[in-house]
């Protein structure tokens, strides 16, 4: 028994120095596995970018240092950086604290002055189109050869059906005079009974005014606008 008591006594007391020692061995310093950063590390001047840095450790607290920008909540793990006003190279640098010491991580932006913008391009003047000057007159594509018609008394141009026999349609032009007839643009419509758009196009070359439209079975109205002109021409087909 008392060989035993001789044997166990050594052990127990070894056991206790060696808790003593783990107990007493130092902390580790913090572990710090990576820094994110949104959008990302090449910034315009003036903008803003997060950041949060992954650490594990005890008692975990965090100083942010930045060299030319400025920097939000810097002793928190999550920060917004703004860039400084001047391109250039800007370091970051945040140092974790903990039971076992202080472990130090650096990260550094890269400053851009941002591309400057195409220009917006200057749309073209809109052209005057008030002094246009609209012939009373139409020529008109007839069966018997392109001719000039006027219209008669009561304001109606008048056609027999020889002169549109064989037609599928019937296309014509305005004649148009005036400082910026190159600039403006026809639009020639005629009366239908759809709503809520009573006129339907029937335009032509935009270069020469013209029109294209069904040949009139008796009276037709065209409507041609220029501008804020706009002149009414009546059509109507007349037997021989």
């Amino acid at each position: 028994m008392l060989l035993r008591n001789k044997v166990i006594g050594p052990l127990v007391s070894l056991v206790f120095v060696l808790g003593l020692l783990g107990a007493c061995s130092p902390a580790a310093p913090p572990m710090v596995s990576k820094i994110h950063v949104e959008p990302s590390t090449s910034i315009p001047v003036g903008e803003k970018a997060s950041l949060t840095i992954e650490a594990s450790g005890t008692g975990l607290q965090f100083k942010w240092t930045v060299t030319r920008g400025s920097i939000s909540s810097p002793t928190t793990p999550s920060v917004t950086y703004t860039a400084p006003d001047s391109p250039g190279p800007d370091t970051m640098t945040v140092e974790v604290t903990g039971r076992g010491g202080s472990t130090v991580r650096s990260i550094t932006f890269e400053v851009v002055v941002p591309p400057t913008p195409p220009p917006i391009p200057t749309p073209p003047p809109t052209p005057d189109c008030r002094d246009i000057q609209v012939s009373s007159y139409l020529e008109l594509d007839l069966a018997t050869g392109t001719r000039q018609r006027s219209p008669d008394a009561s304001g109606v141009v008048v056609l027999t059906t020889e002169e549109i026999s064989g037609l599928v349609d019937l296309s014509g032009r305005a004649i148009l005079a005036g400082p910026n007839v190159k600039d403006c643009t026809c639009y020639w419509e005629v009366p239908t009974e759809a709503t809520p758009d009573p006129w339907k196009s029937v335009n032509g070359l935009p270069e020469d005014c013209s029109f294209r439209v069904d040949l009139p079975t008796e009276v037709m109205t065209l409507r041609l606008t220029i501008g804020e002109r706009v002149t009414l021409f009546t059509v109507k087909v007349h037997e021989p």
